[in-house]
């Protein structure tokens, strides 16, 4: 995962179930050029916190809905799904990550989710 947040071009999409401010900002610190779409639920308690977070590199969407799994987008070409220990999601026994390299099933996923017109209508610093 980490090889793959270093290598990304564009974007990445990162929808949890939990984030605190102290794993965003360690996520903001470890990769500071990197586009980051946060997708949250309107209701998370610390979403005031995140919000407050946001400038030209992160942005912040809240959605009506609860956040069911954890799941990464990189580039809109490659997803992780599981247990994200760049988030903070600590891997204890039971816990799983997968990762799946194909832009059409990501296209399918947010479009599955919903997401797919938030996303794009949310502009984000061009470029590295």
């Amino acid at each position: 995962m980490k090889a793959d947040l270093l290598q990304a071009r564009g974007e990445i999409v990162l929808l949890c179930t939990h984030i605190s401010v102290d794993k965003l900002l360690q996520l903001k610190g470890n990769y500071p050029k990197l586009n980051i779409k946060l997708v949250v639920p309107k209701g998370a308690k610390n979403l005031h916190f995140l919000k407050r977070l946001e400038d030209e590199y992160l942005k912040v969407l809240p959605i009506d809905r609860k956040v069911i799994m954890n799941m990464l987008v990189v580039d809109y070409s490659l997803v992780w799904y599981g247990t994200l220990p760049e988030i903070g999601n600590a891997g204890g026994e039971g816990s799983s990550l997968l990762r799946l390299e194909s832009p059409s099933l990501v296209s399918e996923v947010l479009s599955q989710l919903q997401l797919d017109g938030l996303l794009h209508s949310v502009k984000i610093k061009d470029g590295k």
